[in-house]
Order: C-alpha cells, then structure tokens, then sequence
C-alpha cells in the first residue's frame, strides 16, 4: 500500500491506523505483511463501505479533521466523483516497527547487479535500465506517465520496466511516481551516468 509522506510519520507514531481507497478489487488482505521502511504495516481488517457511513470520528482514525477532507483528499488522488453511494475500502492496520525482510537482490556485488542490468537490456532487445535509473534520479516523485512519454514508451510497459529495477533495490515507488534508492544512485556511479 502506498501512502503519502506527509502520512509517514503519523503512521510510525501510530495516530494514522486507517486508510480509504478507491479499488475496483482489493489491493489488500486481513493479515497481510506490507513493507513500510523501516518497519511494516499489519492488515487488520479489509472491508467496503459507503462513502456517506464515514463518520467525522472515522476520518480522523485515517487523519483527516472529518468526514468531507478525507472524501475531498481521495477526489484529488484519484481525480474521481466521490459522493454518498460511492464504494470505498477500508482498511484498519498497524504499524510494526521490526526491519523489514532483507532483499536478497541487495546484498548483490555490483558486478553481479550489472550483469542482471546488461540481462535485462538484452532480453528487450533495447538497452533501458541506465536511462530509466537516470530518468527517474533526475525528476524524482515525476508521474510515470510523464517519464514514459520522455522515453518514448507507453505508461505500462514503462511501468513493469521500473518494478524489474525495484526488484533488484535500485528504486523505491511513491504514491506519485518512484525515487532512486542509495543502491540505485551507487550503480548510477557504476555505469558512469549522472544520479
């Protein structure tokens, strides 16, 4: 789940414990484990309601000052019509402050990072990585459609280009486009572009 950095803090000290989102499908389930650095977010629960039930007192459970911010907050992320009929998810969590599991991938020599890099390059037929890491350390928090319409490239694939990256450590994504990791800017340095 991703969530705003202005959340952050107020999730780290545990006065934000839940979030409304607009899904067609469920982005999440009770239980479930989600990375949240430096420690993870617990589901609790997973449920739908009405727009129109959130009370004043729920909305502040999710940090906002009452019911019509967090509907006004959601109109401005999603760009939809939000009103009373509207099927929200609701999502109860708590933060854990326990490391995350480590990445294998970032515990990789350089030399074993670039070669997945130059795999990755070949395998498209179209070397990608170096420009997308630069790309994306030049114009941090950029939508993905504006950084795939600088490349060249439709927003999807772009897309599944930077979750490879993310996979191997090098980019972490926001709620609004991705930011290069320490790991991404050092392989930056590596492949001799600018980070």
């Amino acid at each position: 789940m991703l969530f705003d950095a202005s959340d952050r803090e107020r999730i780290h000290a545990g006065s934000v414990t839940v979030t409304y989102r607009l899904w067609r499908a469920p982005q999440a389930r009770a239980g479930g484990i989600y990375r949240f650095d430096p420690g993870r977010i617990v589901a609790e629960s997973v449920e739908t309601v009405l727009a129109g039930d959130i009370s004043d007192a729920a909305a502040a459970q999710a940090g906002f000052a009452g019911a019509e911010a967090l509907l006004q907050a959601l109109r401005r992320r999603t760009g939809e019509p939000i009103g009373p009929g509207t099927l929200l998810w609701r999502v109860a969590f708590r933060y854990e402050d326990a490391p995350a599991p480590p990445s294998r991938t970032k515990t990789l020599d350089p030399d074993a990072i670039l070669s997945r890099l130059s795999r990755a390059d070949a395998a498209s037929g179209t070397p990608w990585t170096a420009a997308t890491l630069a790309a994306i350390a030049a114009r941090p928090r950029t939508p993905a459609r504006l950084l795939a319409a600088n490349a060249g490239m439709e927003t999807l694939p772009f897309k599944a280009n930077v979750r490879k990256l993310k996979a191997l450590g090098l980019t972490l994504s926001h709620e609004v486009g991705y930011e290069v990791t320490a790991l991404g800017r050092d392989v930056l340095g590596l492949l001799g572009v600018g980070g």
